[in-house]
């Protein structure tokens, strides 16, 4: 924790403390503000996909226990072989952004469901699988 002033404020971190900071946690940027008779720190991320995305904080032990999971954490690598609900939905809606996976895992879906109305279907005008195929359910009397 950060040493208290005597009024209750977080006293301001040494340089070296800031150094060492951005030493542990290089994946950030940090950096000191001073506005006024206030000081607070800066927590940016420079990759994206890294989380928390910016933090603000008067304590640099608050943001120290704040990027500890990110320390040893790592991207998630891009693979196009591995579907993506995202474009999933792409293809059911009729777009152009998916790739071959994504379409295999869609028809998939549409095997496992028993249809075949998406809205490349035409006359269809569904955003995603339909159950035009599947009986409707009896209503009770």
């Amino acid at each position: 924790m950060q040493p208290r002033s005597g009024d209750g404020e977080a006293a301001p971190a040494s340089h070296d403390q800031l150094a060492a900071l951005c030493e542990d946690f290089p994946q950030f940027r940090i950096w000191q503000e001073i506005i006024g008779d206030r000081a607070r720190y800066i927590a940016c991320r420079q990759q994206p996909g890294l989380h928390p995305h910016t933090l603000i904080t008067d304590d640099l032990a608050e943001i120290r226990a704040a990027l500890k999971p990110a320390r040893n954490r790592t991207l998630i690598p891009f693979s196009p072989d591995v579907p993506n609900v995202a474009r999933m939905y792409d293809y059911f809606l009729g777009g152009k952004d998916h790739l071959q996976a994504d379409r295999a895992a869609a028809r998939a879906i549409l095997r496992r469901t028993g249809s075949s109305c998406t809205a490349r279907t035409p006359g269809c005008s569904t955003a995603f699988p339909c159950s035009a195929r599947r009986p409707a359910p009896s209503s009770p009397l």
